[in-house]
């Protein structure tokens, strides 16, 4: 009987963490940052093709696509974080139901706990490091006067 009851409060935690995830993903931030990336997504998808073309068009497009994959960055600082904090926080309150009953330590949980910390503090600067990175990679290198060249001769 105590097993039913532990199966039972395991899945009611279950449910209730499914339900406030539907709620956080259907948030105006998450959504806009699904239609961001999916934006980025089909940009980034032209402008390598028009690359692959060597068409002079495609290198302004690629210099809008670092801008908008900063502007993105930004984005995800400001707008994104707040939920995915929150996806967290649902994490934390789903796997503190496993200490509960049992089946993990209150020391694992606190690992757990800490490390989303850690990860929300770190990784959107990260990203921002590495999306300047590749922009300023990507200005240096369609900037190269044999780069230039190419997609001068690519069109005749």
């Amino acid at each position: 009987e105590q097993a039913v009851q532990l199966r039972q409060r395991v899945e009611a935690a279950n449910e209730e963490a499914m339900y406030a995830l539907r709620e956080i993903m259907a948030s105006p931030g998450m959504r806009i940052g699904a239609v961001s990336s999916a934006l980025l997504c089909v940009v980034s998808l032209i402008a390598g093709t028009g690359l692959f073309l060597l068409e002079g068009w495609a290198k302004v497009l690629v210099f809008l696509q670092v801008g908008l994959l900063l502007l993105y960055r930004l984005l995800d600082l400001t707008l994104f974080m707040p939920e995915q904090k929150q996806i967290s926080e649902v994490i934390l309150r789903h796997h503190k139901v496993f200490v509960d009953v049992g089946l993990t330590d209150l020391a694992t949980h606190e690992q757990i706990r800490q490390g989303m910390q850690t990860l929300h503090a770190v990784q959107p600067w990260i990203r921002i490091l590495i999306s300047l990175a590749w922009g300023s990679f990507v200005i240096w290198f369609f900037r190269r006067p044999s780069v230039k060249a190419q997609f001068v001769s690519g069109r005749q």
